[in-house]
């Protein structure tokens, strides 16, 4: 069986450009304040676990303790609401868990 740090070091890292659904107005307003409402961009980097016809399924944090590394923070994305996805490569810049293999 894989540890999970084997697991996360063979799983894509991606960035996800997608648009969130927005309020603005949550009292009283004019019909043409609706003219001004955008949905907001978010960007978010994340290991893709799996995906479905509906949603990826994405780690978007790791914790370590005692050398024993461990998703800490998972998501989901709806395809629909998806504008791009990119593929992120690890950098010698960027400093791994010891543990993690460098994509």
């Amino acid at each position: 069986m894989l540890s999970s740090s084997e697991k996360l070091s063979n799983l894509p890292l991606l960035l996800f450009t997608w648009a969130d659904p927005t309020t603005e107005n949550t009292g009283w307003f004019e019909i043409e304040d609706i003219d001004n409402l955008e949905a907001t961009t978010v960007y978010t980097p994340g290991w893709l676990v799996k995906e479905d016809s509906k949603n990826y399924y994405i780690i978007q944090s790791i914790g370590e303790h005692k050398d024993i590394y461990q998703p800490m923070t998972d998501g989901v994305i709806p395809k629909g609401c998806v504008v791009s996805i990119t593929h992120l490569k690890w950098s010698d810049e960027w400093k791994l868990p010891p543990n993690l293999t460098k994509r």
